[in-house]
């Protein structure tokens, strides 16, 4: 683990060095899963979107820059990030604190329900406001994350 002390102007951040065992580069702020196929059990990531919902308890962060396939990079498992993938609803704004989920089909986070993970300490939550769009569409906010 590399872990990026607390100073006056940046909060600590936590990061982990892991392998891309996908065929195709995971691009920065993406969230990763680990692989576990008794091979590099711990180590080895890939993209979500290549999962499925029930791999969602293997997130391992979010790539803090684009990792190359069969590359090595750094994934951000602790703290504040300013650019991490949200899904933007029609109809509803994402609130500070709300828990965050993943949509493996497109590769980014997305809110829940209020209660709906109220039954364990969620690993991504929503640190800044972001509002309704008139169409569905991706954008980029602030979460926090406590994933170690």
């Amino acid at each position: 683990m590399i872990i990026q002390r607390i100073n006056r102007t940046n909060p600590e951040k936590v990061f982990v060095v892991c392998r891309n065992d996908t065929s195709t580069a995971i691009p920065k702020g993406y969230p990763a899963d680990f692989v576990f196929d008794g091979t590099r059990d711990g180590l080895d990531i890939t993209d979500v979107n290549t999962g499925n919902a029930a791999l969602s308890t293997l997130l391992v962060g979010l790539c803090d820059k684009e990792i190359a396939a069969s590359a090595y990079g750094l994934v951000q498992c602790y703290g504040v990030n300013t650019s991490a993938p949200l899904y933007r609803h029609t109809t509803t704004a994402y609130a500070i604190g709300d828990a965050l989920v993943l949509m493996t089909a497109s590769s980014i986070l997305s809110r829940v329900a209020a209660g709906a993970v109220s039954a364990w300490l969620p690993g991504m939550v929503c640190g800044g406001v972001v509002a309704t769009s008139a169409a569905t569409s991706s954008s980029t906010g602030t979460v926090f994350l406590r994933l170690m």
